[in-house]
């Protein structure tokens, strides 16, 4: 597998506008602190054009940002740290995560964009997720984990649980709380922080882990979460 990691100012516009956009799904923090990092003036934006119109603005506000030519000090040291990190340990991770789903993607490419908010968003068809300049260099690697989960959920998993009867609401839940499994000791030697997951997702959560520690492999994990959600 292969990991580039990028900053592109139009991934970042468009990471700005659908974070802003979507008051509903703001990954467990309250929509203040979603968009914090946005100017209020481009909320107003974003809140008032189309979004293509709305994007092409976003992308004008970073050109010019006179603050700019710092981030982007800050951009290329965190990049390089990533890929430090990735060098070091990407293959133990690839292994790990191959290991506890019995599922491989090692022939993969992703994309991990840098992004001045907190929010680390993801696109599923296009292989790409963000990864915060303000996180540490450890924090961004459990979410790089994190994320890389996702999509070994959404392409081995997701229609399975469709064909269960699970909805789309009800997957996404499945999804994220699959993550526990980042928390088991296979990953000891990998992750520094700890995947603590969403508020909303802490019963299934524990349901999970309690499951996947008494044995139970990642398929067995999701059948127990679709019958979990449909009970």
């Amino acid at each position: 597998m292969n990991i580039k990691f990028k900053y592109d100012i139009k991934k970042e516009a468009e990471n700005w506008y659908n974070i802003a956009s979507d008051k509903d799904d703001t990954f467990g923090d309250s929509y203040e602190d979603a968009v914090m990092s946005i100017p209020n003036n481009i909320l107003e934006i974003i809140s008032s054009v189309p979004r293509n119109k709305a994007i092409d603005k976003i992308v004008d506000y970073l050109e010019h940002d006179p603050r700019q030519k710092l981030k982007n000090i800050f951009i290329n040291e965190k990049i390089s740290g990533l890929k430090k990190i990735w060098g070091e340990l990407g293959q133990k991770l690839v292994d790990a995560l191959n290991k506890v789903t019995r599922k491989k993607f090692d022939e993969e490419e992703y994309t991990a964009y840098i992004t001045h908010l907190f929010i680390c968003d993801y696109n599923i068809s296009e292989k790409y997720f963000f990864l915060s300049l303000y996180h540490s260099v450890g924090l961004n690697f459990s979410v790089l984990a994190h994320e890389l989960l996702h999509f070994i959920t959404y392409k081995h998993f997701k229609s399975y649980c469709v064909e269960k009867g699970l909805t789309e609401d009800q997957f996404q839940n499945l999804k994220e709380s699959l993550t526990v499994v980042l928390n088991s000791p296979v990953f000891d030697e990998i992750l520094l922080i700890e995947d603590y997951g969403y508020p909303d997702h802490e019963k299934l959560r524990s349901f999970l882990e309690k499951k996947f520690l008494s044995g139970a492999d990642f398929d067995a994990l999701i059948n127990h979460g679709v019958n979990y959600l449909l009970k």
